[in-house]
């Protein structure tokens, strides 16, 4: 017994093997391995809502405001009253595309007549720039693997940025442009800049603001930015405090040379297709102002309206008599008539017919009328319209909502149809596509209606995703997971978004889609303040 109690005590204590982990455990990481895979290869997830455009819908057309640009020969209205970048870049899919399939192609400068397959192009060129905008935006996030895969996922739900991709109109280069540009700003302010990180910037803004007009205000952005970095760091954040603020003043400085840079290089363009189209260079805001003073106006009583403007043509002040005399009219008529396009242009440019005016003379001193009319009915400052364009701002929070944004392409589609019938020599270049096919448009509008993807944040209207945003960004920074200075980089943003929107409805009625700048940076914001921390 003792020599076997004497083996028994020298054996090896054999211990237990391991046991397996839990099923819950395993499922916290399964989705933290997904987020990290997604976070480090964000096309993966980028490039889908763009298969399922492709795969439900022919590309969209946004109404006459891109057979302005994309079709109709070089005027004011492509080189003036739209930016003229995105009127020439468009076409380059429509020559390559037709001329490699039907042996020959309009000149990317002369009227055009692109085939389906031509937009199909076009397309795709502004789907993959748009995965490029938001990788290079989801890459710039100082986050980890993690966050960046939350803020991809993120980014991939929103379907405004794709609809509008899928749609030819110079409104893509928003998401692209805005995406990009607050990227290559997160890595100016919290990496080390070197020439080419200077150099995306600059060209980013010279696509955006060649592209867009409103986006004119993006030039603002990173040195407003670098400056309440300054104030920050100077006047709250002690730690490091100079060599921050002097790091910060480096880059508001370069940053507002090389925006002042970028206006001069669009500015240069546009002059020098102008001079090469025989077109004179001015204001056309005019034009789109009235539609803002039209809506104002439609909002009085008939008697009201006539007193307001016979209140605003007294304030008209102008050297040359008949030039006044014609901006007073011009005021009346917007009032008695309708706004530029519903008749004011019109009366304006009969009286300059009496008065000889004729070709691009005539064009020229009909936008100055106009704009001068304009102007005398904001100078007035009247308490009713500033209501009008709050509301109007208001409405960009709420209601507004993705769903309402994403339909653009296909309402303007739809809603194109009936200008062609009115006006069928201008489309005579791209109305036979079957895009235009009544049945064809509106079985698309119905399907866009009733698309899950398209309607799955109809819920979510713009002010509620900027609450829910803001809530998650103030947990985290009392947690210590976000640093204040991120913090206020997300905040402007938002800031720059609010603005643009702002100054759109200042300047036009409100639409749904004119939120989409809006959307952009409250999205942007949101996924600095959800995931953003030190790296």
């Amino acid at each position: 017994m003792s020599n076997q109690s004497s083996r028994l005590s020298i054996q090896p204590t054999q211990t237990p093997p391991p046991k397996p982990a839990s099923a819950p455990g395993r499922w916290i990481n399964f989705p933290v391995k997904a987020f990290g895979a997604i976070g480090r290869h964000p096309l993966v997830v980028l490039i889908l809502p763009s298969l399922w455009f492709f795969a439900r819908y022919l590309p969209f057309w946004k109404d006459v405001d891109v057979l302005n640009s994309l079709a109709s020969p070089f005027t004011s209205d492509n080189l003036l009253l739209c930016p003229p970048l995105y009127c020439v870049l468009g076409r380059v899919p429509f020559w390559i595309t037709d001329t490699l399939l039907h042996g020959a192609a309009p000149g990317i400068l002369s009227a055009q007549h692109p085939s389906l397959e031509a937009l199909y192009a076009l397309a795709v060129c502004q789907h993959a720039l748009l995965w490029l905008g938001l990788r290079y935006f989801v890459f710039s996030l100082p986050a980890s693997d993690v966050g960046r895969g939350v803020a991809a996922l993120m980014l991939a739900s929103v379907a405004s940025f794709y609809s509008f991709a899928h749609t030819c109109g110079a409104e893509v280069t928003t998401p692209i442009t805005w995406f990009a540009l607050f990227g290559v700003g997160l890595r100016i302010l919290y990496r080390r800049a070197t020439w080419k990180t200077w150099a995306v910037y600059t060209i980013v803004l010279v696509f955006s603001i060649g592209s867009r007009h409103v986006s004119a205000l993006l030039l603002g952005w990173l040195p407003a930015t670098a400056a309440v970095l300054v104030l920050y760091h100077w006047r709250f954040n002690r730690t490091g405090s100079p060599g921050r603020v002097r790091a910060m003043l480096g880059i508001a400085t370069i940053a507002l040379l090389l925006s002042g840079a970028s206006l001069w290089v669009e500015q240069f363009t546009v002059a020098r297709l102008c001079e090469h189209f025989g077109v004179v260079v001015r204001r056309t805001m005019g034009r789109t102002a009235s539609s803002r003073i039209g809506t104002f106006l439609d909002s009085l009583s008939p008697a009201e309206r006539h007193r307001v403007a016979q209140r605003v043509a007294a304030t008209v002040r102008e050297d040359d008599p008949q030039r006044a005399a014609a901006v007073r009219s011009a005021v009346v008529a917007s009032a008695t008539v309708g706004d530029y396009n519903r008749g004011t242009g019109k009366v304006i440019e009969d009286e300059l017919v009496r008065r000889g005016f004729s070709g691009e003379a005539l064009n020229v001193e009909r936008d100055r009328i106009i704009f001068d009319a304009v102007m005398a009915y904001y100078r007035t400052c009247d308490p009713r319209l500033v209501r009008l364009i709050l509301n109007d701002v208001g409405k960009g929070f709420y209601p507004t909502n993705d769903q309402g944004i994403a339909l653009t392409g296909a309402k303007s589609t739809f809603d194109s149809i009936p200008l062609i019938a009115e006006r069928p020599w201008a489309w005579a270049g791209v109305s036979g596509l079957p895009i235009f096919n009544h049945a064809v448009a509106q079985a698309a509008l119905d399907r866009a209606f009733h698309d899950n993807f398209i309607r799955h944040w109809r819920f979510m209207p713009v002010g509620a995703w900027l609450a829910l945003f803001i809530g998650i960004g103030i947990l985290r920074i009392v947690r210590r997971d976000l640093p204040l200075a991120l913090a206020l980089t997300g905040v402007t943003m938002f800031g720059i978004g609010l603005v643009t929107y702002t100054a759109t409805c200042a300047f036009n009625y409100s639409m749904p889609r004119y939120a989409l700048p809006l959307l952009v940076a409250v999205f942007a914001c949101g996924a600095v303040l959800a995931v953003a921390r030190n790296e």
